[in-house]
């Protein structure tokens, strides 16, 4: 199912923070609470949230912010008691942090959805573009795209892209589920999975054909489906 708006992206980074302490607590045997290492960590990342989302419209994102920035100066506090060391990082340095991170942002957003774009074109999926570029912009770790559309008077083609966030920060296309879908007969109903580890995924048209039962020719090498055989979840 695609993914509603809004979503609140502050709340969801702040999470992806509470998921990564949780696995270095987990990680060292020495406690981490108060540890200046992971504070510093903290406090950057909770820079670079403010500094993406700071222009954003949405009320409840600028409710969460205003939370994130009083604990953002709760360990600035804690990290720099010296009150002059404090107004001379809000006055210099954090402004121009925050500039970089602002380019630097826009600069992996563009990119990403210039990847995104050729794996859109090369599977066969261009018109899908537009709504995974307003996904992007939502932030989200993991989002899927439908399209649907009739072959025939009887048959419906319809296909799920599956997106998901790396470790990296980047959005990947993962893969695709195609459904065959005979309106009259749904015994003939078919669907596979194809997965786009490496960027390998079949296109569109392929997979059609692949769920009509015809061989396909694959870099090189022809391909079919045995349409009798199914896994648990139906491929």
């Amino acid at each position: 199912m695609e993914n509603e708006l809004p979503l609140n992206r502050v709340e969801m980074e702040v999470n992806r923070w509470r998921s990564r302490e949780e696995r270095f607590s987990k990680l060292f045997s020495f406690g981490l609470s108060g540890n200046r290492a992971l504070m510093k960590e903290k406090l950057g990342y909770f820079e670079q949230v403010s500094a993406k989302y700071r222009n954003t419209e949405n009320l409840d994102e600028r409710f969460a912010l205003r939370l994130l920035n009083q604990e953002r100066k709760a360990i600035e506090k804690q990290l720099y008691p010296n009150l002059f060391v404090r107004l001379l990082r809000r006055l210099f340095i954090t402004p121009a942090k925050e500039q970089i991170i602002i380019r630097q942002d826009a600069r992996h957003m563009h990119q990403n959805s210039q990847a995104l774009q050729k794996e859109l074109q090369r599977t066969g999926f261009s018109a899908l573009q537009a709504k995974v570029e307003q996904q992007l912009k939502l932030g989200s770790d993991k989002f899927s795209v439908p399209l649907s559309h009739y072959v025939n008077e009887k048959q419906r083609l319809s296909h799920q892209l599956s997106f998901e966030r790396d470790v990296t920060g980047a959005i990947n296309f993962k893969g695709y589920t195609t459904s065959l879908v005979n309106e009259l007969k749904p015994e003939e109903n078919k669907q596979h999975y194809f997965s786009n580890t490496s960027g390998k995924a079949m296109d569109a048209d392929k997979a059609y054909n692949l769920l009509s039962g015809r061989a396909v020719l694959d870099k090189g090498i022809w391909k079919q489906l045995d349409l009798n055989d199914k896994d648990g979840k139906g491929n």
